[in-house]
């Protein structure tokens, strides 16, 4: 029985530290190495920077403005870094882009369609088109993901109502036992 309070102290240690700087970067890269779960956060990511992105340059936002934006758009410390990096090369006079091939958590994809929307000059198109594509990727991992889980929650519902069965069942059992002295 003292496991109980044991869980609950770990628990409420957990939390605690994922509201300190190295707790909340460890969780996010957790988040983002998750085998399955891991690839769809970093696609949710990159929609979400890519689209805020495009928006802001074609809007008329600077380069570092629309960085700094696209920084607290992510909510990871991941990315935080990534956008950081990206924010460093624009100001040491590189590509936007160069940072992001060097990401673990972006798809190559993503850098050399940035890398072509810098050359041409059409970055916020570029990268309208990269969140419109990643999003779609998404929607399609989230809804494989789900029937993958279908199947596996059906087995447990019955798991569940199965066992309430039989502990509903084997008192009577007992009962008609006792009673009928066997």
């Amino acid at each position: 029985m003292y496991w109980i309070p044991a869980l609950v102290a770990v628990l409420v240690a957990l939390v605690l530290w994922h509201k300190t700087p190295s707790g909340r970067s460890v969780f996010d890269w957790l988040k983002l190495k998750t085998p399955i779960v891991g690839p769809m956060f970093s696609q949710l990511y990159t929609t979400r920077a890519s689209r805020t992105l495009s928006t802001l340059l074609a809007a008329g936002v600077g380069v570092l403005d629309a960085i700094g934006i696209c920084r607290d758009v992510t909510d990871n410390v991941q990315f935080d870094r990534l956008w950081t990096d990206m924010e460093n090369n624009v100001r040491n006079g590189n590509a936007l882009s160069d940072a992001v091939f060097d990401s673990p958590y972006v798809p190559s994809y993503v850098a050399s369609m940035m890398a072509s929307g810098e050359r041409s000059g059409r970055l916020p198109m570029v990268m309208d088109r990269v969140a419109s594509f990643t999003d779609e990727e998404l929607e399609s991992r989230v809804k494989s993901v789900s029937a993958m889980i279908e199947p596996l929650m059906i087995l447990v519902m019955g798991g569940v109502v199965g066992g309430v069965a039989i502990a509903m069942l084997l008192p009577i059992f007992s009962m008609s036992k006792v009673i009928s002295g066997v």
